[in-house]
């Protein structure tokens, strides 16, 4: 889709307004830590209903059950992982995508031999798995491998005064190789960052999508891939963060619908 658009530059919002099909303002959840109350149905019960598997694998801490109320439905919910690292500015355990990728190729009996069928794992129903991966994301922290983008020259950041908005930058994402010594922000140095975090994410989904395919079954799976909301590099002086204003930068999003090869 050429244009889609989050309605929530926040995470617990907008993702309720995916599993729900309603606006904030009819499903009630507006910010963090204000769970969805139980009248609410969701896409989860829907599916579950009618005899599907239903899974959730969140990455996000502010996601847990206990914060959104998200839960319901999911025949499986996972939200406990090894801590990777913490995001800032408050240090929330993050699980990095890595390691939801392989939590999802262990719930589809797929994390042995790349032949495995999707049905190893006693799942002959029609089966319905969330993924919510974090990255990419602050602290713009991905692994080694993933930092091929850099900035040619040092593009500091005007944080003066000027202009209809002030700046507002988001410090506590700015890694330390960022800094310039005049103890200005290298604006170039932190998008390389967050472009290495989107090519951390995209190696993840790709390894599970490959893994799917060679076990015969992204065939007939649907694939929807979009995201909660987006992050703001500078667009309207504010940097490095998202939730504060609900321009493009942070409410417009991707949105890719794949279709089962031989759908009716």
């Amino acid at each position: 889709f050429t244009h889609a658009q989050s309605p929530r530059a926040k995470t617990t919002p907008a993702v309720t307004t995916i599993l729900t099909g309603r606006y904030p303002h009819e499903h009630g959840v507006r910010d963090f830590a204000s769970p969805l109350e139980a009248h609410i149905p969701t896409l989860a019960e829907a599916l579950r209903s009618r005899g599907w598997d239903t899974a959730a694998i969140v990455g996000n801490w502010v996601l847990s059950q206990r914060q959104s109320g998200l839960a319901r439905g999911f025949e499986t919910w996972i939200e406990d992982f090894p801590v990777i690292r913490g995001v800032p500015p408050d240090d929330v355990p993050e699980q990095a995508a890595d390691g939801l990728t392989d939590a999802a190729l262990a719930y589809l009996g797929l994390e042995g031999s790349t032949a495995s069928p999707i049905t190893s794992a006693g799942r002959e129903a029609p089966w319905f798995l969330w993924l919510h991966y974090m990255d990419p994301h602050g602290a713009y922290a991905a692994p080694e491998q993933h930092a091929l983008f850099q900035s040619e020259a040092p593009h500091p950041i005007d944080d003066s005064s000027a202009g209809n908005l002030p700046p507002r930058i988001a410090t506590y994402n700015v890694p330390p190789e960022a800094w310039l010594p005049d103890g200005r922000i290298d604006a170039g140095r932190v998008v390389a960052a967050y472009d290495a975090e989107i090519h951390f994410v995209d190696a993840e989904i790709g390894r599970l999508l490959e893994r799917l395919r060679a076990a015969g079954t992204l065939a007939n799976t649907w694939i929807v891939l979009t995201a909660d909301h987006g992050e703001s590099l500078g667009e309207k002086r504010y940097w490095f963060e998202h939730g504060a204003y609900a321009h493009e930068a942070t409410c417009r999003v991707p949105l890719i619908v794949h279709a089962p090869l031989h759908f009716p």
